[in-house]
């Protein structure tokens, strides 16, 4: 296929990314960081000079080390102030990969900000059982799970807006987990994530917010059409809300029906 080309990012986003997070060597914690790229438009994005950067990534403050499972800086890879740049060009639809990993310092605990380039539909953390806890507002453990023989936690988010960061606060053993070198990092990533584990948690987050919306939906039905129940309704519903339990448009809109149903009554 032959496409026109463009400059302009707005159409990409990331489908998928997947962070892991293992103690690899003494004083340090290994970060592998994978995209999985979705070019939404009709053209190929690409630099607008020859062999340019195409997409930056920056990394958290005191990364070294930073290795890529193809390519090297100066080749594929341009160094930024913040990071690196992928000079590659970006054909329309989903499945590019980017992998990458880097190291931080780590003594005991590590208060971290993943920066986010690209919009993001659904993240996924990673980390040995039993080594790290991960504290962060914006993720939800998920469980844990058998990986190439070794067990997993999970935490997931969703919807990162492209130029913020995801907060997370590690602690936990500053021994040599040994699970997740590079080469196992990729391994995962590239294979095992991609074919399973991807799969899986796209599928809980749909299911998670069918669940939600159906839980929604009763709430509405199940409200008494007399006086008393729709003013209880009305006020359990802005607990909820200011709870942070429902969003804007769910809450606006369930709060409306209410009311309109609350001026039926009293009418009648």
């Amino acid at each position: 296929n032959i496409y026109d080309t463009t400059t302009d990012l707005s159409a990409l986003k990331v489908d998928r990314m997947h962070i892991f997070f293992d103690f690899t060597k003494a004083g340090y914690i290994q970060v592998a960081e994978l995209f999985v790229l979705n070019n939404t438009g009709s053209q190929v994005i690409t630099s607008a000079e020859a062999n340019g950067p195409v997409v930056n990534y920056d990394l958290p403050a005191g990364a070294t080390n930073l290795q890529f499972q193809e390519g090297m800086l100066g080749e594929r890879y341009l160094p930024t102030e913040n990071g690196f740049a992928d000079t590659q060009n970006i054909a329309p639809g989903s499945g590019m990969q980017l992998l990458f990993a880097f190291d931080l310092p780590y003594n005991k605990s590590l208060n971290v900000d993943i920066p986010i380039p690209l919009a993001v539909d659904s993240a996924v953390v990673m980390v040995p059982k039993g080594t790290l806890t991960i504290q962060s507002d914006q993720v939800q453990p998920m469980g844990t799970s058998d990986v190439q023989g070794a067990n997993y936690d999970f935490y997931a988010a969703t919807n990162l807006t492209a130029g913020s960061a995801l907060a997370l606060k590690l602690s936990g053993s500053t021994g040599l987990g040994g699970s997740a070198s590079l080469s196992t990092s990729i391994l995962i990533g590239a294979i095992v994530l991609a074919l399973a584990l991807i799969g899986a948690f796209t599928w809980f987050l749909i299911e998670r917010r069918r669940v939600k919306r159906f839980s929604e939906q009763q709430s509405v039905h199940e409200s008494p059409d007399t006086e008393e129940g729709l003013m209880d309704a009305i006020i359990a519903l802005d607990d909820r809300y200011q709870a942070g339990e429902l969003s804007a448009e769910a809450y606006e809109a369930r709060r409306a029906e209410l009311k309109e149903r609350l001026k039926k009554t009293l009418g009648a």
